[in-house]
């Protein structure tokens, strides 16, 4: 007598996730950067907001570029608005960028890279290519959506210094990236960016308004710092060193932050609420 074995097959099926790809965009955005310098003949420390945003495309030589207009205001109240503020155009996951017309394009960034990989940017402060090394690659919820997410650092005689690269947004430290800063150089931060940019002009009274209804006590602070905001339900946060090195992450709860374990120094406090996301220096005693 024959018999009919039947074996039953469980067939394990593991979702596969791909991350589509965010390119930079090309008719519509500004980028909003927070800026330090030491000018002599001021003299002492500028504060500075800068504007980016795009406004339409011109070929050049052949290529496309979506056209940049630049912003700018600072406390010893010199206004620019809406200057020539170069061209960018994005070809296989790499961004360029021309200063004008005639200048020679450079490749500002590249998104074909991986977590270990060493590649090479130009730094128009340094003025020659520098290597960079990716530390690590995430996705995270970053303006409006899920992004890859690069951690970055350059060595330039030894010394690190530490970028994110925001997939379709830039870096943090503004749009137009600088992959090494200057000793004695300004300090640029991307504190906020827009899908929008019908308006390129930064106005005295408002240059910054979604920073105006938080507001972070004691600063310079101990122990515990504390938020409060008028209009906004405070979410999480972020305390990062002046290098992007992040010191601490989590939630906001009871509307305040044990800093404790900071040693004393200045840190980047960063705030998330709806989605936006409020900057502002701290100072641990």
């Amino acid at each position: 007598m024959r018999y009919l074995l039947f074996i039953p097959i469980l067939f394990i099926f593991h979702p596969i996730v791909c991350q589509t790809y965010i390119p930079f965009p090309v008719d519509s955005g500004q980028w909003m950067n927070s800026k330090t310098e030491y000018i002599f003949s001021y003299p002492g420390y500028v504060y500075s907001t800068e504007k980016y945003c795009l406004d339409g495309t011109q070929t050049i030589e052949g290529l496309v570029y979506s056209r940049l207009k630049y912003s700018n205001f600072n406390s010893s109240v010199i206004f620019t608005n809406n200057a020539d503020g170069g061209f960018i155009r994005e070809y296989d996951k790499k961004v360029y960028y021309k200063y004008n017309e005639t200048a020679e394009e450079r490749m500002i960034y590249n998104f074909n890279i991986s977590a270990g990989d060493t590649f090479k940017i130009y730094s128009l402060w340094y003025s020659d290519s520098v290597n960079l090394i990716v530390d690590s690659v995430t996705n995270e919820f970053n303006y409006g959506m899920d992004r890859n997410t690069y951690y970055i650092r350059s060595d330039l005689y030894g010394i690190y210094f530490y970028v994110i690269w925001y997939e379709g947004i830039g870096s943090s430290k503004g749009l137009i990236n600088e992959p090494v800063e200057l000793i004695d150089g300004p300090s640029i931060y991307l504190t906020d960016f827009y899908s929008d940019s019908s308006n390129c002009t930064i106005y005295l009274s408002t240059h910054n308004p979604e920073w105006t209804d938080i507001s972070v006590y004691p600063n310079p602070a101990n122990n515990w710092i504390f938020i409060t905001s008028l209009s906004s339900s405070l979410s999480d946060f972020s305390i990062s060193t002046m290098e992007n090195k992040v010191m601490m992450a989590g939630k906001i709860h009871s509307n305040r932050i044990d800093i404790n374990c900071l040693p004393p120094g200045i840190y980047m406090l960063n705030v998330y609420s709806d989605h936006r996301r409020f900057m502002a220096k701290l100072i641990k005693l």
